[in-house]
């Protein structure tokens, strides 16, 4: 909206958050616990639809646990492996033994707007398969405490932003990590990841940490949505913009025309 209104006297420049926004299942929960139950979630999300409604459309889709801007480490394989299906998440449900859906909470920061909107978008969407969702606002240091800490919730949604080193996203479903939230537990995963932080074969580096997004996609470990949009207004007068995946403002590349 902000862009909108500032469109006839700046050029609005487009460019990512370089964050990895998602809804993140608590895989010790009682249902989440089941593949089945993650991977029908993840196919009653329609994700082209949270960026039309929340992102105006722009943003970069996910399929893992990694953003576009890690270059090589991006599997771009496992953008599209769960397309929008409803049916396929009813069928899904039925196998898992939901077929009547089930209910659970969603606690959200209520800081971050974006979030929330996103939140709002998934409920109506998990309605179609017969799920309820119910959305939670919570405060920072809650939200801190309890769920990022304590791991006391069903499913979150936030973002969450990297140095530019693939292990340090990848790191946050190791089984013994104390960064992994989720409660993701897979020995293979486990094994990859030990693999890649030991190797110094750069091509074994990359094939592995693709190898770790295929698991986490395929395992539905969470529902990684996508990478956010970032929009900067620049003055008309202004050329020579960049962006990059790291938090600077490159000066020396702006030209006064």
């Amino acid at each position: 909206d902000q862009a909108k209104e500032l469109s006839s006297g700046f050029n609005i420049e487009t460019g990512n958050m370089n964050l990895v926004q998602g809804l993140f299942l608590n895989n010790s929960n009682e249902y989440f616990s089941n593949k089945l139950v993650r991977q029908a979630v993840y196919y009653a999300t329609d994700r082209s639809e949270i960026q039309s409604i929340v992102s105006g459309g722009k943003g970069q889709i996910i399929g893992s646990f990694m953003f576009h801007g890690f270059g090589k480490y991006f599997n771009e394989e496992v953008v599209n492996m769960y397309d929008y299906n409803t049916e396929k998440a009813k069928e899904l449900l039925k196998e898992a033994g939901y077929e009547d859906g089930f209910e659970f909470t969603i606690k959200i920061p209520n800081n971050y707007q974006f979030h929330i909107s996103t939140g709002e978008v998934i409920v109506e969407q998990l309605k179609k398969v017969g799920i309820k969702a119910n959305i939670e606002l919570i405060d920072w240091n809650e939200w801190l405490e309890d769920v990022y800490a304590g791991r006391k919730f069903d499913a979150t949604i936030i973002g969450f932003d990297s140095v530019l080193a693939p292990n340090d996203l990848m790191r946050r479903y190791v089984s013994d990590n104390d960064k992994d939230m989720c409660n993701y537990k897979n020995e293979e995963y486990d094994k990859c990841y030990k693999k890649a932080l030991a190797t110094t074969d750069e091509d074994e580096k990359v094939s592995l940490y693709k190898q770790m997004q295929k698991i986490l996609a395929e395992d539905a470990a969470s529902v990684f949505i996508q990478d956010p949009p970032l929009l900067v207004a620049v003055n008309k007068k202004i050329s020579g913009y960049k962006f990059y995946p790291v938090y600077v403002q490159d000066i020396a590349s702006l030209k006064m025309d």
